[in-house]
């Protein structure tokens, strides 16, 4: 299923943000302020995975398919 211009446009907005947030891990993951806080960024892991996420919906899906429901086994029998 094609996506419609606007729901493409938001879709490529908040992979541009995620893509921001990535870089911005990358040089710093956490530090710490000169009065003791500590800033700790979200985790790499999750970020990568909304990349990977948005990527395959812009894509039209083709790179990872969604799966829903749980597996099911079958047998195949000769009549």
């Amino acid at each position: 299923m094609a996506l419609s211009a606007a729901a493409l446009a938001n879709k490529q907005a908040r992979i541009d943000s995620y893509y921001a947030a990535e870089t911005a891990i990358l040089r710093n993951q956490e530090y710490e302020m000169a009065d003791g806080r500590r800033l700790v960024r979200a985790d790499l892991k999750e970020v990568r995975a909304a990349i990977k996420e948005l990527e395959a919906e812009i894509n039209g899906g083709s790179s990872t398919p969604v799966v829903r429901g749980r597996a099911r086994g079958g047998r195949i029998m000769s009549r």
